[in-house]
């Protein structure tokens, strides 16, 4: 770089760096300069159908997502929430509704297996006819 205050001479041409201007020479080809705003108008748009397509996808799996996942302000979700308690305690051997399905007072839900509960009652009958036999002065022990 020159300084502004110093003042450049021109470099001094050469008879072999002067061109060649004679009438028997040939032109000299240049390669066709490329179009710039062709090539620009052509990554601009490149760019912009990329940003398109991934814009498109974005919405699209945001759609899909909120479509099945509920969303909330403030953490609460408002329902109705009824217990259902058993008169009896054993293992389920039969549901007899599906999920959210609309049941009346006295429906049957579920069938729960009898055989802890039928072995609770004989057990007891046992209990009562040992008791009935001893206040008549039977001995039911096989005690003889």
């Amino acid at each position: 770089m020159s300084s502004p205050m110093r003042a450049e001479k021109p470099a001094a041409q050469t008879p072999a760096a002067a061109p060649d201007i004679s009438p028997n020479a040939p032109a000299p080809e240049t390669a066709p300069a490329p179009k710039k705003g062709k090539t620009r108008r052509i990554v601009i748009l490149a760019v912009l159908a990329v940003l398109v397509i991934v814009g498109a996808v974005w919405g699209f799996r945001t759609v899909v997502f909120y479509a099945h996942h509920a969303t909330t302000d403030d953490a609460q979700i408002d329902g109705n929430i009824n217990p259902i308690l058993p008169r009896v305690s054993g293992y389920v051997t039969e549901v007899l509704v599906r999920d959210n399905q609309t049941v009346k007072p006295g429906d049957l839900l579920v069938r729960i297996d009898p055989s802890d509960l039928q072995a609770k009652v004989d057990q007891e009958e046992a209990a009562l006819l040992k008791e009935f036999g001893a206040s008549e002065g039977l001995n039911l022990d096989g005690g003889g």
